[in-house]
């Protein structure tokens, strides 16, 4: 295995669980003031809290996943680790967006 491999992991697994710490902690305290864009007057803080937690913690667990995955099959493609590591960030980023507006006041 390649050494481009094995940082690529790291780094994955160090923003997987940053990205469940992250959702743990805006979903159980309600910090939905920490989100880019949120604005209390349009959005319940609730909801948006909640949406946004629900999935980075889901991304978190994810990328989490999917590296261990990886880490079992090392003869996978590194490309398509990587792929498959945007394409749930991308995914789970645009239901946020298309999530937020059920939560609107």
């Amino acid at each position: 295995m390649s050494s481009d491999a094995e940082a690529a992991r790291i780094v994955f697994v160090i923003m997987g669980s940053f990205d469940v710490l992250l959702g743990f902690i805006i979903k159980k305290f309600q910090l939905a003031d920490i989100i880019a864009g949120y604005d209390a007057r349009k959005y319940d803080k609730k909801k948006m809290a909640d949406i946004v937690g629900s999935n980075f913690l889901l991304m978190g667990l994810l990328l989490i996943f999917i590296t261990i995955v990886y880490f079992f099959i090392p003869t996978l493609n590194l490309y398509l680790y990587i792929g498959s590591i945007l394409s749930v960030i991308f995914g789970l980023l645009l239901k946020i967006q298309l999530d937020s507006k059920h939560a609107k006041i």
